[in-house]
């Protein structure tokens, strides 16, 4: 294994035992207890099961790894960090963890706590448990943990806010680059990305296609390699490719939420993350584009109320889109009151979005308010001058307008 011949590696392991288990003779090995010694070989097969791309053998193993030794941290970060485990699965396990009887009622509760924190990926961070972990600068696994939460909750400032501290106590932390990269995205941070890509173009310098390449090499069942592949070939419309990688880098990682992967594959998105709002939002735009405006409210809804739980806390921007497909499709069901409510909710997060003001002036239309819905008409055409739609719809507006007969005095 330690000179990645993992084939041979493979046929060792399953000499071993004529079942392919792990276990090894009965008693300590000098010293070391049995429960160590199986917990440090099923670690072991997890490694070389995933590197022959046999996810399912190495995500049994890895959990096995923690069920002999509840001190295998390295077992638990793998399968974290692969994002091999359901929403579900993570709780099974730890579940069973909590029943380990490896050492005292104290040392296990703060170790279950510690391992809980890691899992919680969706959840939003209690304020207690945000509290302890802030205080612990020295701590930067502990802070990742935190600032993977805010930013897979959408609160980019507070992960912004962790992962610089983060870094700047270690610049060379590499587990919170991709999460700082997607904060300061988020943020519009454009000076300090434009420093840090700098950084990269003179210490890495290369197409980014090269670079998923060469992590794929030197490591196949690396998802967010894949996963970067995939994003790639869906930039330059090689759909069948990017289908291809997403359905790989899913394989590779089936515990992380569809908010990662392409429309084609929400399917996968509420047994993963059930109360994950980008899964909602991509089953809701799913239903939407199928004509079942009924289910897709449903989910838009749900979606929403994920943020609305979270005491003072706005919106982010990067929800606008959640809040015109809400506006869309009270619509497209004739709820014109509330669908307006919405379209000006997502022109408060996004004042410049010329497609907001066209479907506010598209519902006015529908409402026989064709005055009002010039004015949005106009305001659109002025962000967007070859907008065919809108220009289709100041045509047919000013045409009813002309149509209707003015009153004089007299």
């Amino acid at each position: 294994a330690e000179r990645k011949e993992w084939v041979d590696a493979l046929r060792t392991i399953e000499k071993m035992n004529e079942t392919g288990s792990c276990e090894p003779p009965d008693g300590d090995i000098v010293g070391v207890p049995t429960t160590k010694v199986r917990s440090c070989l099923y670690l072991l097969c997890g490694k070389v099961y995933e590197a022959v791309n046999n996810i399912a053998m190495a995500k049994t193993c890895y959990k096995q790894a923690l069920e002999y030794d509840l001190y295998c941290s390295e077992a638990l970060d793998i399968l974290i960090n692969q994002h091999m485990l359901s929403v579900q699965e993570e709780m099974q396990l730890l579940e069973s963890l909590s029943n380990s009887t490896q050492c005292s009622d104290t040392e296990k509760q703060f170790i279950i706590q510690a391992y809980k924190g890691k899992l919680e990926k969706y959840e939003t961070p209690a304020p207690k448990f945000r509290n302890d972990l802030e205080n612990l600068t020295n701590d930067t696994d502990s802070l990742l943990d935190l600032a993977k939460q805010y930013c897979l909750r959408t609160d980019y400032d507070a992960s912004y806010k962790i992962t610089s501290r983060i870094l700047q106590e270690d610049p060379y932390h590499e587990d919170s680059i991709p999460y700082h990269i997607i904060s300061l995205m988020e943020l519009r941070k454009t000076n300090e990305l434009f420093h840090l890509s700098h950084l990269f173009v003179n210490n890495y310098p290369s197409s980014s296609t090269f670079y998923f390449s060469k992590a794929i090499t030197l490591k196949s069942s690396f998802g967010l390699a894949w996963l970067g592949f995939a994003h790639s070939f869906a930039a330059e419309g090689e759909h069948d490719r990017a289908m291809a990688a997403y359905s790989r880098a899913s394989n590779c990682m089936p515990g992380v939420a569809a908010n990662f992967f392409a429309k084609g594959l929400t399917t996968i998105c509420i047994p993963i993350a059930p109360d994950n709002p980008y899964a909602e939002h991509e089953i809701g735009s799913a239903a939407f584009n199928n004509g079942d405006y009924i289910t897709a409210k449903k989910h838009f809804l749900l979606a929403l109320k994920v943020f609305e739980m979270d005491d003072n806390k706005s919106l982010p921007e990067a929800w606008e889109p959640l809040l015109n497909n809400l506006g869309h499709t009270y619509r497209k069901l004739e709820e014109f009151e509330s669908a307006l409510k919405y379209h000006n909710l997502a022109l408060k997060l996004s004042p410049r979005n010329f497609s907001t003001f066209t479907a506010i002036g598209f519902t006015y239309s529908l409402m026989d308010n064709h005055t009002v819905a010039l004015e949005y008409y106009d305001k659109a055409i002025s962000l967007k001058k070859d907008d065919t739609f809108t220009l289709q719809m100041i045509n047919n507006t000013m045409e009813i307008l002309a149509s209707v007969p003015v009153l004089t005095e007299g």
